[in-house]
């Protein structure tokens, strides 16, 4: 399964429709990531709040996992 390529959008009209990105984020918790960037190449990913704790729950648990299996605590 290959993922979507996001639309980039350029950094003067995240700048101008910030406030708009941001509600839209916070609205709906499942919201695509809004990817950024200078002449159209992504430098940066608006996530709401819910995914980035969700990403990271599940870094925190991929670390806890693997000090598991190396049987000593990730000290990353």
């Amino acid at each position: 399964m290959s993922a979507k390529i996001p639309t980039v959008l350029g950094v003067a009209e995240a700048r101008t429709r910030l406030p708009e990105l941001l509600a839209e984020l916070s609205a709906d918790p499942g919201h695509e990531p809004i990817v950024v960037g200078a002449y159209r190449r992504p430098q940066g990913v608006l996530i709401s709040p819910a995914e980035y704790e969700r990403l990271t729950a599940l870094d925190a648990a991929d670390r806890l996992r693997r000090a598991e299996a190396s049987g000593g605590a990730d000290r990353s």
